[in-house]
């Protein structure tokens, strides 16, 4: 690549580079509006509105399409929200409990604890994504994330991996977990939606097919 290549704005280096800091401004915004805690459906199906507009080159303004993106879907998103905060917060309990526990059985209670954590995951990784295309009752959207989760199981099985490996190590590694949480504290939510989108895109394509 000579210098004249270098400067202009669609070599390659120079795309990857934008794409990255957006990628790092996404996520930013992404911690911001979700701090309300309340807020954190509408604000992972904003981050998904606008990593599938990444993935076709369609996104303009960064912040502001993640506002109104936003504003679109908080309204629909509560319901969703209160059920993963409920259940995040069940497992949680759980864990705990076991974690402090003895018993033959802890092992056993332990593994369904962590099949229960990926279903939840699994669901988790459609019911946004789908907040962020198509708009429908809460029944619905949670009925087609589990319909989709079931029916694309080898998709699944990745986001379940892009979705659950902090997840896994905080629970099995910690020390692991906390090595890298700045990183993902940075870019790991926007990055993992941005690769989850990238997974999604096709089945997105299909279902919008007449």
């Amino acid at each position: 690549m000579n210098a004249k290549d270098f400067f202009r704005g669609d070599n390659p280096f120079n795309e990857v580079m934008t794409r990255i800091f957006n990628i790092l401004e996404l996520n930013l915004l992404w911690i911001v509006f979700s701090l309300p805690v309340i807020t954190v459906g509408a604000s992972t199906a904003a981050l998904y509105t606008i990593c599938f507009r990444m993935l076709s080159d369609r996104e303009t303004s960064i912040a502001r399409e993640f506002r109104k993106a936003f504003k679109d879907n908080f309204r629909q998103s509560i319901p969703c929200t209160l059920t993963f905060l409920a259940a995040g917060g069940i497992l949680a309990a759980d864990f705990h409990i076991l974690g402090s526990g003895g018993g033959s059985a802890q092992g056993i209670l332990y593994g369904c604890c962590l099949a229960l954590l990926a279903a939840v995951i699994a669901v988790y990784a459609y019911v946004f994504p789908l907040l962020s295309r198509y708009e429908n009752t809460f029944a619905g959207t949670m009925n087609n994330a589990w319909r989709l989760a079931a029916s694309k199981l080898p998709r699944t099985l990745v986001l379940l991996v892009i979705h659950g490996l902090p997840w896994a190590l905080l629970l099995l590694v910690p020390k692991i977990f906390f090595h890298i949480f700045w990183i993902w504290v940075f870019a790991g939510g926007a990055a993992g939606a941005y690769l989850s989108s990238m997974i999604l895109a096709p089945v997105f394509a299909e279902l919008d097919r007449p």
